[in-house]
């Protein structure tokens, strides 16, 4: 407990919330691609552990997989074991491998993001990443050894953002080069904020999370009041509010306990949280929640409001 009388952070975290346990999600994963393999006649999936290249190989299974899965046009022409695996000694290099980089191009110009620009790495960078996830594992040991796990490889680009996650490339985060240069705990916080992302995007397809008749164009959407002023207004659907909520309470709970953030950057995942919590805990955001989304909610709920205030 803290000296308010507050939990600390990562004991609320570090208990996972309902039928979100990290080792079950990650045997699911395992049962769901080999499910896939077998129904469409496909190689098996590559191991989760080993090498960087095998590493690279399963993102690109993975991904390429649920890519072609919604009109299945496409299926006979996935690859069979025809990876080139050459040599990754880092979750965090470039992608020059075929079948990887075929499937981020897809992946970024899918989303108008123009060609991907892996940025190579010297040694500063990847001491910057590795100490970044070291500071994961010593603040939020718990959570970092739930989360992390579901990452298969990291990319470095040359991109304004910080950060990024793409449905279409399942198991890949990317890191904006610039975030090389930042403090430790903003690259932690970045590489957190992805993973997480990865977490909840299989844990829509092996659980409950929204009704079976759920779907992004149908779903009701809620404007995000701190994009009012930005050059796009952002309306989020009921899916995209649960994962961003995901994301930010934890967000939360991580700048609580590491040193460096300040109240302000404490304040903005506490405060997004709230609102997105609110909202769906509330029809008709709420209508579309399944029974594990329902339980998701509840716990982000609790989770927030047992933290400590945020003192300037």
């Amino acid at each position: 407990m803290t000296a308010s009388g507050m939990t600390a952070p990562q004991e609320i975290l570090g208990q996972t919330p309902p039928n979100f346990d990290g080792a079950a999600l990650l045997r699911d994963r395992a049962a769901l691609l080999d499910g896939w393999s077998d129904i469409y006649a496909l190689s098996p999936v590559p191991v989760t552990c080993g090498s960087g290249a095998i590493r690279a190989a399963r993102a690109a299974w993975y991904g390429r997989l649920i890519t072609d899965l919604p009109d299945r046009t496409t299926i006979d022409g996935l690859p069979r074991s025809t990876f080139e695996t050459g040599p990754l000694d880092s979750g965090f290099d470039g992608a020059p491998w075929t079948d990887l980089a075929r499937l981020l191009e897809f992946a970024f110009e899918d989303m108008g993001l123009g060609r991907p620009h892996p940025h190579p790495l010297d040694q500063p960078a990847r001491q910057a990443l590795t100490a970044a996830v070291e500071l994961l594992g010593e603040v939020f040991p718990r959570v970092a050894a739930q989360v992390l796990p579901f990452v298969s490889f990291g990319i470095v680009i040359e991109n304004p953002v910080p950060s990024m996650y793409l449905s279409q490339t399942p198991e890949v985060i990317y890191v904006g080069h610039h975030m090389l240069k930042r403090d430790t705990w903003e690259l932690a916080d970045a590489i957190l904020h992805e993973s997480l992302h990865d977490v909840t995007e299989l844990a829509r397809q092996v659980r409950h999370l929204l009704v079976p008749s759920y779907t992004e164009e149908t779903s009701a959407t809620t404007l995000l009041p701190w994009s009012v002023k930005q050059p796009t207004k952002r309306y989020f659907s009921t899916w995209r509010l649960l994962s961003a909520c995901h994301v930010y309470v934890h967000l939360a709970g991580f700048r609580r306990s590491v040193t460096g953030p300040s109240a302000e950057q404490i304040e903005v995942p506490t405060e997004r949280a709230r609102f997105m919590i609110d909202r769906l805990l509330a029809s008709p955001h709420a209508d579309d929640l399944g029974e594990d989304g329902r339980a998701l909610v509840e716990w982000l709920d609790s989770g927030l409001r047992a933290m400590p205030e945020v003192r300037a």
